[in-house]
Formats: structure tokens, sequence, C-alpha cells
């Protein structure tokens, strides 16, 4: 083996263990340690094991996955405004709960109004005068 190649060898075989603890280091100093993520926004939800968490009610610009700053209204659901209260459900008004993962939810949209859930509540109060409809997001 030329003496060059088994020098390389050996000067990767150094650089190598150096570089990934600190490649490590850099990513959680940038922001993507989860821990920021279900400290401030999820409170833990005991009654059922198969929903290991819920997220915190009334939040206002929390920061979540993918960086994205989010609100929650009074019950813990995605919304546009922080500490929406709903009423009683008014005779004109239809109310649909879309149950579902992180794409109900909307993880890494940075827009509310860019979920699926907003979209579709958006198009179906457009489309139509007779109905209010009112979608909640119940994805986590």
């Amino acid at each position: 083996m030329p003496k060059r190649l088994k020098r390389a060898l050996l000067y990767a075989g150094y650089l190598l263990p150096v570089t990934l603890p600190l490649l490590e280091i850099g990513v959680r100093i940038w922001g993507y340690l989860e821990h920021h993520i279900h400290d401030p926004i999820y409170t833990s939800f005991e009654p059922n094991e198969d929903i290991s968490y819920i997220h915190k009610p009334n939040l206002m610009q929390a920061r979540a996955r993918g960086l994205v700053f989010i609100n929650t209204d009074s019950l813990g659901l995605r919304s546009k405004a922080s500490g929406m209260v709903y009423g009683t459900k008014q005779p004109q008004e239809y109310r649909i709960a879309i149950v579902g993962d992180s794409v109900t939810f909307g993880e890494g949209v940075p827009n509310t109004e860019e979920t699926f859930t907003e979209v579709l509540e958006h198009m179906l109060n457009q489309h139509q005068n007779l109905l209010t409809v009112k979608v909640f997001n119940f994805g986590v």
C-alpha cells in the first residue's frame, strides 16, 4: 500500500470521530433539538395510553416543529387566533371535526390559514350562504 494512501486513510480515520460530534453540537445549537418542541406546546394526556399528549390551550406564537409558530384556542386546537372560545352552536351553524395526526394538525405549515382544515372551512363558507361552517382541527 502506498505511503500517501495509508496516510490519507489514517487522516480520515481521525477526522471522522471528531467531525461527527462537532456536527451534532452544531445541529443542536442551530435549533433542531426537539426539547423545545415537547416542553412549551404539549401537555400530558393521562386518561388514555393511545393519546400521550395534547397541545396546551391558549398558546400564542409558540414554537413548534419545523421552526413554525402556532396559536391554539381555549381547547388546545390549532387556530388562527390564540385563546379562541367557542360558544354554543347556532341554528344556522354547521360544525365539522377533523381528527388526525401531524398532517391534519399542519405540522411544518407556517400559516394556520394554509392547513387543510382551514382551507376546507374557507371553501365551504365561500361557496354557499345558507349555513356558517366551522371546522375544528383535532390533529396532533
